[in-house]
């Protein structure tokens, strides 16, 4: 007489289940780390901007630590990325640089102000009570801050633009590309 046995397939599900969670967070883990890996070589000197093409430079270091995952609910989906705004920005780029998102332009005021000197950055203009707009034909106007009794040597502080375009600098994308080849190690001897 044969035996039989009894079918297990709810438990068979539910081990296949959270294997797969914690094969695909892994997975998610593998991608952020080489995201932030990218932006840590980043594509310039300090303080300059990176290469259109490649990685951006890091700066404070906010759009690094930013980058992270979530598992959707299901636990079949990771989604990882940067939660700054600005990383969108540079992972696409903007139109008038070739890249997908509209060029960057004031919402209020007729420009945006571009810090020039160290010390107004991440400053308004306005947090200034002595700049100085200076107009000039055909080029872009500047805001200067002008010392001493002569005001005769200024400081220059701020340009003032229209619109901002931005070339891509992906780093999300890359890291894709670079992480996928560890995936399947993940996924292997899943249903032992």
């Amino acid at each position: 007489m044969a035996q039989v046995s009894s079918w297990r397939g709810n438990e068979v599900m539910n081990k296949a289940k959270r294997g797969v969670r914690v094969r695909l967070r892994r997975c998610a883990l593998i991608v952020e780390r080489e995201a932030k890996q990218l932006l840590s070589r980043g594509g310039g000197a300090t303080g300059s901007a990176s290469k259109a093409g490649s990685p951006p430079h890091v700066r404070s270091g906010a759009l690094r630590s930013s980058v992270g995952f979530a598992i959707m609910p299901g636990g079949v989906k990771a989604i990882v990325g940067p939660t700054v705004k600005y990383g969108k920005i540079h992972e696409y780029g903007t139109r008038g640089k070739g890249g997908r998102l509209p060029d960057i332009k004031p919402k209020k005021a007729q420009a945006l102000a571009i810090p020039i000197d160290k010390s107004a950055r991440g400053r308004s203009p306005r947090a200034f009570k002595d700049l100085v707009f200076i107009k000039r034909k055909g080029k872009s106007a500047l805001l200067m801050q002008f010392a001493g009794a002569s005001q005769a040597r200024g400081k220059l502080m701020y340009v003032l633009v229209k619109s901002i375009a931005i070339a891509p600098r992906p780093f999300m994308r890359p890291a894709l590309r670079n992480s996928r080849r560890k995936f399947a190690k993940q996924f292997r001897g899943l249903l032992k």
